[in-house]
């Protein structure tokens, strides 16, 4: 599943996937929304916003910003959900 960045085999009622935790979560749960009878371009758009999550995800750690807080050096405290 190359969207999820993740390897999949599926054998009979088995489906099986290599990948970062994250990633496989993401996979699962796309598989679980055709499973449901989601529409694939439902499916495709979800993978879409994941892999754009986990692409900020990544940079916020490699930048340090934890928990969408920015924190300036007067001490002043400032969270987007505030604005």
């Amino acid at each position: 599943m190359e969207m999820a960045e993740v390897d999949m085999a599926i054998y009979g009622k088995t489906v099986s996937l290599i990948g970062e935790m994250d990633n496989i979560m993401v996979a699962k749960e796309a598989i679980e929304m055709i499973l449901n009878g989601s529409r694939h371009k439902s499916v495709y758009g979800f993978l879409e916003h994941k892999k754009e999550d986990l692409k900020m995800r990544e940079f916020k750690d490699l930048v340090g910003i934890d928990d969408d807080k920015i924190e300036f050096r007067d001490g002043i405290d400032f969270d987007e959900k505030d604005y």
